[in-house]
């Protein structure tokens, strides 16, 4: 979604990315401290590949703050000063060919992946979309 707005939003919350099946029309809910604060749609220019499957919620046993948890004890080995691991972006994506979803944090001005957990079996991964 980031790509979508051009730039990191200057407020820290949650894009909600809904689909119909079949089409390639994308509908953005973005979620500040759990109000909505805004709405977008987007339709990819070329299609994402591996495509993006459907996310089934009962596969999802990693909680965000526990990604963070896992984040911040990683970051020295990635060679990574965190002080504050929000400040990152977390994108939950369950992509054709993977068994699970996985979770991966990406620095939010970069867009550059650093770190990845199924989260499902909460085991580090790599990076999902190399």
């Amino acid at each position: 979604m980031l790509r979508n707005i051009g730039s990191p939003p200057v407020v820290s919350g949650w894009f909600f990315k809904f689909k119909v099946e079949g089409t390639s029309r994308e509908f953005y809910v973005q979620v500040i401290d759990g109000q909505v604060s805004g709405t977008t749609e987007a339709e990819p220019v070329v299609p994402t590949i591996p495509q993006e499957l459907p996310i089934d919620m009962a596969l999802v046993q990693v909680t965000s703050d526990q990604v963070f948890a896992r984040f911040l004890e990683k970051a020295p080995a990635l060679g990574l000063t965190v002080s504050d691991p929000t400040s990152y972006d977390l994108e939950l994506v369950h992509l054709e060919g993977k068994s699970n979803p996985i979770w991966s944090v990406v620095d939010p001005t970069t867009l550059v992946w650093l770190y990845s957990l199924d989260a499902n079996t909460g085991e580090e991964v790599p990076n999902p979309r190399s």
